[in-house]
């Protein structure tokens, strides 16, 4: 019976729909049409409100000036002028300041089209860059009469000539020295009257080299040396600089600064070097940087050569050290100089105490900046500072300092002495007793060396000084950054940061000295093993905000 009624049920549904049955689906299908034609309307009508109201934006924006586009084409100039100089060594040959700005709108690149000083800083590299002789035409025509700084990093002959071919115009050039294979400079010698600057990365010469023998304009060099490079074969205006640089050491460095006795900057490594037998005078020198700091072609530390060096116009003095067994000898050069010379002073690598001794010179009387790095025991030099610790009254410790910047130490941060200082160097009313602190009744802390060098200073007691002289104030003390780079836990007698930042606050109050305290964030964890752990540094400052950078 079942199985009748499925055949039955097949059989029917094969027939064709019946003209009702259409008709109704017409139907439907009109409906849902007309139901679709009225929302089409609907949204039509609803983008017509939309492209109307934003016509109307658009008009208004049309209106508006940008406030950097308010800008004088003059003013933007220069400010696109620095961008180019800053970022020359971000980008590769040919894709530099004057394509990038030009890509930002089209009233900044009709700027940096019609500003000649963007184009001055032509760099030339090895690399897949199709049409490199035409692009490099098209920047020096947009160069026009601008003075050119120019870098040579390739190895291709055909560039090289391009360059030469405006010799007239470099202000300055970096370059190998001797050129690379198939390559040549011999057609701009006597052709670079305005070149002032001359950066070379100096190989092995066997012969003179001579291309920038004639060049009357030129005042500063840098060398970096290649191994086996070499100065002998050399030739230069040498008596016309005024700022040279070594990146190495070489035998006969001294023979050569001795050609330059117009210097007034000096960089070249603190190494030991075939002493001149005759004083070298350098009247005019104003800076000394004697490192061989992050340099990996860096040989033996040495400072005798200082001995040799006559430098009555010194202002600024950078030595970074390696050993402090040559602390003498750089005590010996800061005696020679005259009273009241220095003025800045970075040093690296030295106790607090060897930097008390240093600094305590007549010449250092009036160094208003100091940097320190890497400084140990840095309780006893801030001590010092404070004015705590002679063992009879004297002068005080850099008298005219104004800013002092104490870096990458080992974090050893002794709260007392800090607070010491700055409340004596930052503080009117304490001014006026420093080192006349010890006219009391109890006896004082003095800095006495180890006899050990290896260990560092220790604090002893002397008895009080009953008739303490006179001597003038130091200056007030305008900026003070500490940025500890190595973490280490702290002491016990090593106040928390809060605490620290507390007293900071309240010795110095509203003095006008800014103070940045770069310290770690210390978590200790309880444990059986009872191990602490630290979290990444972070900036304590002294006012409610965590900015870094506040001004009492």
């Amino acid at each position: 019976m079942s199985s009748s009624r499925r055949r039955l049920s097949r059989r029917s549904s094969s027939f064709p729909p019946t003209s009702a049955t259409l008709r109704k689906r017409l139907v439907a299908l009109d409906q849902r049409r007309a139901f679709l034609y009225a929302e089409m309307a609907d949204i039509r009508t609803q983008l017509a409100e939309v492209a109307q109201s934003r016509a109307e934006l658009v008009a208004q924006l049309a209106q508006l000036t940008y406030p950097i586009l308010t800008l004088p084409t003059e003013l933007t100039s220069i400010i696109f002028e620095f961008y180019a100089d800053m970022m020359n060594d971000a980008y590769s040959s040919f894709k530099g300041g004057p394509f990038v700005l030009g890509q930002v709108c089209r009233r900044w690149r009709d700027i940096a089209l019609e500003s000649s000083k963007l184009w001055r800083n032509v760099r030339v590299e090895t690399g897949a860059c199709e049409g490199k002789e035409q692009l490099l035409d098209l920047w020096f025509r947009r160069a026009s009469k601008t003075l050119l700084r120019v870098q040579l990093s390739t190895e291709d002959p055909s560039l090289y000539a391009l360059v030469a071919g405006h010799a007239e115009k470099f202000e300055a050039i970096t370059c190998d020295l001797p050129p690379p294979n198939d390559c040549t400079l011999a057609s701009i010698a006597g052709r670079v009257p305005n070149l002032r600057r001359l950066d070379l990365y100096l190989a092995e010469i066997h012969t003179p080299l001579t291309v920038f023998a004639d060049a009357p304009a030129l005042r500063e060099l840098n060398v970096h040396f290649a191994p086996f490079g070499s100065l002998e074969q050399l030739v230069l205006p040498w008596t016309d600089l005024t700022s040279a640089s070594f990146d190495k050491e070489v035998p006969n460095l001294l023979h050569i600064v001795s050609r330059m006795p117009n210097l007034e900057t000096l960089k070249l490594p603190a190494a030991k070097y075939i002493l001149p037998p005759k004083i070298i005078e350098l009247p005019n020198l104003t800076t000394l940087h004697c490192s061989t700091r992050n340099s990996q072609l860096a040989g033996p530390f040495n400072l005798k050569f200082l001995s040799h060096l006559q430098c009555p116009a010194i202002e600024v003095l950078e030595v970074h050290f390696r050993s402090t067994k040559h602390v003498p000898a750089l005590r010996n050069f800061i005696q020679s100089t005259p009273l009241n010379a220095l003025r800045d002073v970075t040093l690296s690598q030295l106790s607090g105490y060897d930097v008390v001794q240093l600094l305590s010179a007549p010449a250092a009387t009036a160094v208003e900046r100091l940097v320190v790095y890497e400084m140990s025991d840095q309780s006893a030099f801030f001590y010092a500072l404070a004015g705590v610790g002679s063992a009879e009254p004297g002068p005080p410790l850099l008298p005219a300092l104004e800013t002092l910047i104490v870096e990458s130490p080992p974090l050893e941060l002794t709260s007392s002495a800090i607070l010491a200082m700055l409340d004596a160097r930052c503080n009117d009313s304490a001014l006026l007793n420093v080192n006349h602190n010890n006219t009391g009744s109890g006896p004082i802390k003095a800095l006495t060396p180890d006899p050990d060098p290896e260990d560092e200073c220790e604090v002893s007691e002397v008895a009080p000084n009953p008739s303490p002289v006179k001597h003038p104030r130091p200056a007030l003390l305008r900026e003070f950054e500490l940025k500890p780079g190595l973490v280490l836990p702290y002491r016990d007698e090593v106040l928390p940061q809060a605490v620290f930042a507390h007293h900071v606050q309240s010795v110095i109050g509203p003095r006008g000295c800014r103070v940045d305290v770069l310290a770690p964030r210390l978590a200790r964890i309880e444990s059986d093993v009872g191990a602490g752990t630290q979290t990444e540094p972070t900036l304590y400052s002294l006012a409610e905000q965590d900015d870094g950078d506040l001004s009492y």
